[in-house]
């Protein structure tokens, strides 16, 4: 807290250096007001030393910034162009950051990454402000003030501005004062002035808009997570403490250091400074002492949220330390994107040799060569190699399989990928330590498939460990939701396409004696055919365009929305479905949209999960490639357009959704559900009616029943149910 902290009078360059200040205050406080001046400038090195910590340590901030116009923009607003004056401002604002982000150091970045991290998170308020009656200069405050959790306060002010000059070259001092002393007079004076300038109530200044200002910072400095931005402080901690200015700074500097080291946070270098503070929770405990149990073979199905992928790494350290301190760990996993994720999180826990194996890691070949060199001769004692399944069916991998060590371990993600016939035929036997991990091994029609899966990882009887979806919301990993059905009936062309196909089903089942092979891909193109039926049903448009108009007349806008399109055959055809649906909802709707389909680069991912996540994108299409590894923790509302009988599919999906999230207390799913159309029929018809809403409905029924919303769920089908003498 801050009165634990001691405090100068007086800060001035070259004796109580005002960097000790900021220091100290940073990792006592919680709350930072700041009037900061020139927002134009290369000068944040000061508030990059402790900056990660105030953050992890909850903190949030309020900033008044102003801006140097140039002579063209003073010239521009003297001549009278006052209605343009605000978007002058806002303009000039966001081209000195963009031309900041082009020359700024590690240490200048790390601010604004920071500060792009409480964006995110919705930990930060900007305004911008100009002295008000037309008058071109500049406002002039530079103060702040922080607060601690139990509401001490320490104010600071001077002639330090937020500049490299002030900064580097010219001699600033600051004075500080102290709530609980009797200084708590200052310390009012500079609360009152900041909460009149940020209410408007100030008469000397004026607001001038900054929309921009968040969004340009957000696409220019990358979202990391908080860890990352932790070993990126400790990088600047030990490259200042070098050369620290004053013993006094030094002090300070290292027990910032100290403090981020107390979390278990690794440097860049990749080496945890005290991986103790890193334990596995309770059940994860429990999966791992199952694992060891079984002799380092098993699977975990463990429902998505509840940390599958650091119960893994957690096991790894086990099982590295059982190995006598050396492991090579194989992890595969289904995309590229995936593939990045684990990579940020294995540092997470220590590991700094990680090597990707993927097509846009052209030379991952000569890494992995000279790593497993290096691990043999003792060089280094882990390499962790993520590779994506398709990447390790590729001769140029295959070729490593025999070089590994030992001393290996292998991690499946989603591992039910591993059932594939392809993958089948070339498991890794040799890697005796196995790890499997998925919320639904299952494969689809694909029993036998299944079996070999979970027969190589030792769980042909049980899985290993096992924390269902329910589980993990009555645990809250994951978020509560409501579920809403809407039923459409196929019309007239839809339903006698249905009936054909079915028809053609029913002879191919009978020649096939009633076996659904995977290797009948006739028989599986008409399933297929026919399950598109359902998910393409053009009734669908009209029910979207209901829950749309729905969700803007109770929240006043759409936000935070994912909409779940049914598939195409090929690559083509998923274009040309997701086209339709992006103009509906874009120009019809008038949404913000983004669009996520397989081909969707990593970058581009990347952009609309972040566009997403901000609001800069109200709506996301997507197809199935959301369905596996892809963090969208903000979805507040998920529209199911494709139906699916895949549980493993709608599970995924599901799970998307329901990421716990600061914003968001539950989440609302809206299930749009292909009925038969309501036309006089014989009985053998019927039964290719029932055999739809029993498609339909067996799915919907298992997510209401962990809907919170379950009576209200289930009420609208309750007819429908009856009608067809179905059970629920």
């Amino acid at each position: 807290m801050l009165r634990d902290a001691t405090f100068e009078i007086v800060y001035s360059t070259g004796e109580n250096d005002p960097i000790e200040f900021y220091i100290e205050a940073l990792m006592e406080s919680q709350f930072l007001d700041l009037g900061l001046g020139f927002f134009s400038s290369s000068g944040f090195k000061v508030l990059s030393h402790g900056f990660a910590y105030f953050l992890s340590q909850g903190g949030k901030v309020r900033l008044i910034i102003n801006n140097i116009l140039t002579e063209k923009d003073k010239e521009a607003i003297s001549k009278g162009l006052q209605p343009n004056r605000g978007v002058i401002i806002e303009k000039r604002l966001v081209a000195d950051i963009k031309s900041l982000q082009k020359t700024l150091s590690k240490q200048d970045c790390h601010f604004f990454n920071c500060l792009s991290w409480l964006i995110s998170k919705d930990k930060i308020s900007i305004i911008s402000i100009v002295p008000k009656d037309n008058n071109i200069g500049i406002a002039h405050q530079k103060f702040g003030i922080f607060i601690d959790r139990n509401s001490d306060k320490v104010a600071f002010t001077g002639s330090l501005n937020f500049s490299e000059s002030a900064f580097l070259y010219n001699l600033e001092t600051i004075s500080c004062y102290r709530s609980w002393t009797d200084e708590k007079d200052r310390v009012n004076y500079y609360n009152t002035l900041f909460r009149k300038i940020w209410t408007g109530q100030n008469p000397y200044v004026e607001f001038v808009p900054i929309d921009n200002i968040k969004t340009t910072i957000s696409n220019l400095f990358p979202v990391s997570n908080i860890e990352e931005l932790l070993g990126t402080e400790l990088d600047l901690i030990d490259q200042k403490l070098k050369n620290p200015s004053t013993d006094s700074v030094s002090v300070r500097l290292n027990k910032l250091r100290s403090k981020i080291l107390s979390k278990g946070i690794s440097n860049s270098s990749g080496h945890l400074a005290n991986s103790s503070t890193l334990q596995p929770r309770d059940y994860q405990q429990e999966a791992i002492d199952c694992w060891i149990k079984d002799d380092y073979k098993g699977f975990f199905e463990m429902a998505t949220g509840t940390g599958k992928t650091y119960t893994a790494l957690f096991a790894s350290l086990a099982l590295k330390e059982k190995l006598g301190g050396k492991c090579f760990i194989l992890v595969l996993v289904p995309t590229i994107s995936l593939a990045e994720q684990w990579k940020k999180e294995i540092k997470n826990v220590g590991y700094n040799s990680v090597i990707v194996v993927s097509s846009f890691h052209s030379k991952w070949d000569q890494d992995l060569t000279r790593a497993i060199n290096a691990f043999k001769l003792g060089s280094i004692d882990h390499i962790v190699c993520i590779s994506t399944y398709d990447s390790y069916k590729s001769d140029r991998f295959n070729g490593f399989l025999d070089k590994f060590p030992s001393q290996s371990l292998l991690i499946a993600d989603e591992a039910h990928a591993m059932g594939a016939p392809q993958m089948l035929q070339n498991l890794p036997y040799q890697i005796s330590n196995r790890l499997g991990l998925s919320a639904t091994p299952h494969r689809h029609f694909d029993d036998s498939g299944t079996q070999r899966l979970l027969e190589f990882f030792s769980s042909e009887d049980r899985p290993t460990f096992k924390l269902g979806l329910k589980q993990a919301i009555s645990l809250q990993f994951l978020c509560q939701y409501k579920l809403f059905p809407h039923l459409v009936e196929l019309n007239e062309e839809e339903y006698e396409s249905y009936i054909e196909l079915t028809k053609k089903i029913s002879r191919r089942a009978h020649i096939k004696q009633n076996k659904f092979e995977e290797s009948d891909h006739y028989l599986e193109k008409l399933l297929r055919d026919r399950r598109n039926i359902l998910n393409r049903a053009s009734g669908k448009f009209e029910i979207l365009d209901k829950i749309i108009n729905k969700i803007i007349e109770e929240d006043g806008e759409v936000k935070h929305t994912l909409v779940y399109c049914p598939e195409g055959s090929d690559s083509e055809e998923d274009g040309r479905i997701i086209d339709k649906y992006g103009r509906f909802l874009g120009l019809e709707k008038g949404l913000r949209i983004g669009k996520f389909i397989g081909e969707t680069t990593v970058e581009e991912r990347q952009r609309l999960l972040e566009d997403f996540d901000s609001g800069k994108i109200q709506c996301l299409i997507a197809m199935k490639c959301l369905d596996e590894g892809v963090d969208i923790r903000q979805t507040k509302t998920a529209i199911f357009l494709a139906s699916s009988t895949n549980p493993r599919q709608y599970v995924q999906r599901r799970g998307r959704v329901l990421r716990t999230h600061p914003k968001k207390s539950f989440a609302y799913l809206h299930d749009i559900l292909a009925v038969p159309p309501n036309l006089p029929k014989d009985q053998g018809v019927l039964e290719v009616d029932k055999a739809i809403i029993s498609q339909e409905m067996s799915r919907y029924i298992e997510f209401a029943e962990d809907a919170i919303n379950y009576v209200e769920a289930i009420e609208p089908i309750k007819p429908t149910i009856e009608k067809y003498q179905l059970t629920i």
